[in-house]
Formats: structure tokens, C-alpha cells, sequence
């Protein structure tokens, strides 16, 4: 007779499947996880995948953020020095303006001055981890920058005395040559590259015109002169375009406007005509006397049509080198024993170095704007011009820092736009940090174990075990009392 204990083998199939559970339930309550592999629930572990994904990147986005404000505060305190030299340049200026200051005591304000200049532009190149703070392109205003004032006979010069002083020609050009002055016009552009206007009128005088980038010689029109006399023949053209990492190149643009006219009060032919002289259509400049002096042969071409359109690097006694694009002061140059007339007028291209932060894991940015300021490099204080000139520039026209000057940029524009910055980075911050918070609750309730209810199965567990070894116990205890009695063979005793 077969015996078969079926209730044992049932039991120990309901205890082989309950023990995992009790194992299970052990282990979440051990690792405090709900989920220790992805077996045990895939789809919630993509989604608790995803979740630490956002929030790995939370973390680098607001470890960015945070440098962002460091370097923004930096911005900020260095704006706050640059407002204190500015304050300081004022008081020189104003003090050099005072009639009862002799030269010396003007030469003595201009150092101190100058030393002040050194000190805006280091501040200006200060990095902050290896990045720079402020923005050399970035000033007041961006419309073009006249370099004329100054460079006409009504000027002193810069450098040097008249020759009717009898001192002997002093001033070196880039060449060599000693001349006897040298006016210079200078001023920081915020910019590298750009176009530079060169009107000059100088007549049969020689003069020499030369452009520099900080201290780099980038156009030099060699020993120049033309007709007659400045007041009375035609203006010609530089246009010089240059930029960091391209030729340097001129276009030479001749006159005919002008016929002899004399363009000075009292002297013109007509005191009441205040207008230009009159465009004759004759290039009075060409040639001096048919021959010799005059354009065409200082650009070493034979006639006007050869000129007109076009662009050179090197051409005749004109000669161009690459800007360096190492300084945003740009200085026009002129060497003369008797300064006439030249104008000067350079349009920048305009850079933008905008950065850009990321603000939010679905990709939202924020624009930081770039921040600078005017060095005060070509400004002054030598003389009461000079100085006067300078307080313009510092405070505008009006003298106030109401309009148009370095103090209104600074304190309207470049302050405001750090403290904006800063405003709106702490912002983001604080929106990343509440974000931050919200995933890391609903990755809790993903990932976490609830240790009430897992205690509860923990019991239930415990017990249904305890049970089903019990009944285990029991069933074979059944099989050692039948398996006898089946055993017996029917008529024994």
C-alpha cells in the first residue's frame, strides 16, 4: 500500500515561499530601502534612477551657481574701489583747475594721477579663479570716440617745444627721426578691434602720423605733406581697419573739397561765409607743382584712380602692423614742427562676452551681463585744460554725475547691474534648494522603507513561519503513526 502525506508536502511548499518574505522584509528593514534590487519593482527604479540623475545635477548646477555669486560679490567690492579712485581723480582735477597752481604743483597732481590710471587698470585685469572680472570692451556708451580735440595748432603740444624757443628737435618717432613737438590724443575704447577715421590737413610741412594699440605702433603714414596751406586745400583720408588676429589694412580716401579758401575769420575771402570751402573737383593734394611731393608719390602710385576702393597693408612709404590686441588705449600721434589741422574719429565692433549660468536641471539659463569700466587712460591733469577735460569725463558736462561720464555709468550701470546679478543668483539658488528638497522627499517615499509596515509583515511573516513549522511538525508526526498501521498485513495479530 502506497502512503503519501500530501498536508506535509503542501506545508513545506507554503514554508519555502513564505521564508524569501520573511528574508525580504528582514533585509528593507536592515538597509532601511525599499527597493534593494531592480528585480523588485522595475518600473520604480527607472523613475528613482531618473530622480538621483536630477539630483546630481542640482547639486553641480548649484555648485556653479554659488561660484557665480563669489565672483559676482567679487565684481561688486572691486566696482565699490574703482567708485573711490574715481572720487579721487575728481578732487586731482578739480584741484589742478585752480588758477593759484603753478607747474609744478600741476606735475606733481599728474603723477599722483597717472598712479591712480595704473591702479584702475589692475583692478580691471583681476581674475577670480583664472577668470577675468571685468570686461576690457565694456564701458560707456558704445557710439563712436572722437580723438580731435587737440590736435589742431590752437593746442600745446604734448611733448617737446616750438623750434622758436630754440631748443633742438627732441622727440623721437617710431623711426628715428627727431622732431621738434608731438601731440597725442589718447583713449581707452573698450574695444580691439575696430575702424579709426584719420583726417589730415597738414600742407607743405611735414608731419607724421602714427597710430598706436597701448604701446604697439599699428600705422605709421611715414614723413607726410602735401600743398599749400591747411587752412586753405583739401582734407584726405586714413580709414584704418584693424582687430586682434587680422592684417592691419587703410583705405586712402583724397579730397577735392577745397579751393583755396581761406577757412580762418578774418582771413576768408568772404568774413561773413562760415562755410567749408567749396568741392573744386581738383585733387589739390596729388601732386605739389606737377611734381614731386604730394599722395601719389608717397604712396608710390600714378594716379588717384589707382587709390580709390581699395584697401592696403604696406604701400609706399605707409606702413601697417598687426594690433596685438594687449591694450584698449588707443593713442593718435602726430609729429610736427608746426602742427595744422587733423580730426580722428574710431568706431568699435562691438563684442559681446555674455555669459550664460544654468539655473534649472530642465535646462532654464540666466544671462549675466558683462561689467566694466573707463580706465581714465589719455586723461590728465597737466594743465587747466587738460584737467577740465578730465572732470567732463569723470562727471560729465554738467559736472553733477547726472549724464553721460564714467561716475553716472558706474553708479547707474555697472553697480546696478552687479547688484541685479547677485539679486537674481541668490534667487535661483534659493529655488534650487526648495526644488532640491521637494525631489528629495518624493525619492524618499520611492526608495525609503516604511518601517511600521514592514515591522507589521515582519510579524506576520514571523508568525506565519512559526505556524507553518508547527504544522510541518505535526503532518510528519501523522506519517510516523499511519506508516505502522499500513504496514500490517490483514489477520495479524
Amino acid at each position: 500500500m502506497e502512503l503519501t502525506n500530501y498536508s506535509a508536502i503542501d506545508i513545506r511548499g507554503q514554508l519555502f515561499s513564505a521564508e524569501p518574505e520573511l528574508a525580504r522584509t528582514m533585509e528593507r528593514i536592515s538597509t532601511g530601502k525599499r527597493i534593494i534590487r531592480s528585480s523588485d519593482d522595475p518600473g520604480v527604479t527607472a523613475i528613482a534612477m531618473k530622480k538621483h540623475s536630477d539630483l546630481t545635477r542640482n547639486h553641480s548646477i548649484r555648485t556653479g551657481i554659488q561660484n557665480a555669486i563669489s565672483y559676482a560679490n567679487m565684481q561688486n567690492e572691486g566696482l565699490k574701489q574703482v567708485g573711490e579712485i574715481y572720487h579721487r581723480m575728481g578732487e586731482i582735477a578739480q584741484s589742478s583747475v585752480d588758477v593759484m597752481k603753478n607747474n609744478d604743483d600741476r606735475g606733481a597732481l599728474d603723477k599722483e594721477f597717472n598712479e591712480l590710471v595704473e591702479r584702475l587698470i589692475k583692478i580691471r585685469d583681476d581674475k577670480f579663479n583664472g577668470v577675468a572680472l571685468f570686461d576690457p570692451l565694456v564701458g560707456c556708451g558704445s557710439g563712436p570716440i572722437d580723438f580731435s580735440d587737440g590736435l589742431n595748432e590752437q593746442t600745446p603740444a604734448d611733448y617737446g617745444e616750438p623750434k622758436s624757443k630754440g631748443n633742438p628737435r627732441s622727440i623721437a618717432d617710431p623711426s628715428g627721426t627727431k622732431w621738434y613737438q608731438m601731440w597725442e590724443s589718447a583713449a581707452d575704447v573698450h574695444a580691439y578691434d575696430g575702424k579709426l577715421t584719420l583726417k589730415v590737413n597738414g600742407g607743405t610741412a611735414e608731419e607724421r602720423y602714427v597710430v598706436r594699440q597701448g604701446d604697439t605702433v599699428i600705422f605709421d603714414s611715414g614723413e607726410w605733406k602735401t600743398a599749400g596751406n591747411a587752412y586753405q586745400y583739401d582734407y584726405d583720408t586714413f580709414a584704418i581697419d584693424f582687430g586682434v588676429g587680422k592684417p592691419t589694412t587703410f583705405e586712402f580716401i583724397p579730397s577735392t573739397v577745397g579751393d583755396g579758401t581761406d577757412t580762418r575769420g578774418s582771413n576768408k575771402k568772404d568774413p561773413s561765409d562760415d562755410t567749408l570751402p567749396v568741392d573744386n573737383g581738383i585733387y589739390d593734394n596729388e601732386t605739389v607743382n606737377g611734381a614731386g611731393d604730394g599722395y601719389l608719390k608717397q604712396l608710390g602710385v600714378a594716379s588717384t584712380a589707382a587709390l580709390l576702393g581699395k584697401k592696403f597693408t604696406n604701400q609706399g612709404q605707409v606702413t601697417t602692423a598687426e594690433a596685438p590686441g594687449d591694450s584698449t588705449t588707443l593713442k593718435i600721434q602726430i609729429y610736427s614742427d608746426t602742427l595744422f589741422q587733423a580730426e580722428a574719429v574710431f568706431e568699435p565692433v562691438v563684442v559681446n562676452n555674455d555669459q550664460v549660468v544654468l539655473t534649472d536641471v530642465r535646462g532654464e539659463t540666466m544671462t549675466i551681463k558683462s561689467l566694466g569700466f573707463g580706465t581714465m587712460a589719455g586723461h590728465s591733469v597737466k594743465t587747466m585744460d587738460d584737467a577740465q577735460t578730465t572732470l567732463e569725463k569723470l562727471y560729465g558736462e554738467t559736472g553733477d554725475g547726472t549724464q553721460e561720464g564714467e561716475v553716472h555709468c558706474l553708479l547707474t550701470e555697472q553697480q546696478s547691474k552687479a547688484a541685479a546679478h547677485i539679486s537674481r543668483l541668490n534667487t535661483a539658488i534659493d529655488k534650487l534648494r526648495v526644488n532640491q528638497v521637494n525631489e528629495e522627499r518624493v525619492l524618499s517615499t520611492i526608495e525609503d522603507a516604511d518601517f511600521a509596515m514592514e515591522s507589521t509583515r515582519l510579524a506576520r511573516h514571523s508568525m506565519k513561519l512559526d505556524l507553518l513549522n508547527n504544522m510541518l511538525a505535526t503532518a510528519t508526526r501523522m506519517t510516523d503513526v499511519l506508516m505502522p498501521l499500513a504496514a500490517q498485513r490483514p489477520g495479524a495479530s
